[in-house]
């Protein structure tokens, strides 16, 4: 794994395109860019790594961050995380969360969050092995922008 720059928007934008039509959303590609440059460009919003099998850029994952009362700190959101199906199966994801791990311990964050589908059985799986655990609230939001993705 290796930190995305600026040059690999290109990449992620692809890589973030067959994530959303593996969940049957099209992909707004100019406010994805958008989106990968602001947090390429802020430090403080969150960072992004480039999942790599041998030589290849074959996902991504992207963690954002907030200030949480509850933990009395920064705390992480895995906001994507997103491998080709053509690498899936080789520890990869399992791999990419532990790094995540390593990284918020190393910077100082109270907790990390992530948000999935609960009919989503192999990344509730990958998850919960890698230590996330089901926190018995409810994820609300109220969308004040639309969403990158349309449908």
């Amino acid at each position: 794994m290796r930190q995305a720059i600026p040059a690999d928007i290109d990449r992620l934008v692809a890589l973030m395109t067959g994530f959303y039509l593996e969940a049957g959303f099209t992909l707004n590609l100019q406010r994805a860019r958008s989106a990968f440059s602001r947090l390429l460009g802020n430090e403080s919003l969150g960072c992004v790594w480039m999942i790599e099998q041998g030589s290849a850029d074959v996902g991504y994952v992207a963690l954002t961050l907030v200030f949480c009362l509850e933990y009395g700190g920064i705390c992480g959101f895995v906001d994507d995380l997103y491998i080709e199906p053509r690498a899936r199966g080789f520890g990869l994801a399992r791999a990419a969360i532990a790094e995540l791990r390593r990284h918020a311990e190393s910077h100082g964050l109270r907790s990390l969050r992530v948000e999935t589908a609960s009919d989503n059985a192999p990344a509730v799986a990958t998850y919960r092995g890698a230590g996330l655990r089901e926190t018995g609230r409810q994820l609300l939001a109220l969308e004040l922008a639309t969403p990158t993705h349309a449908g």
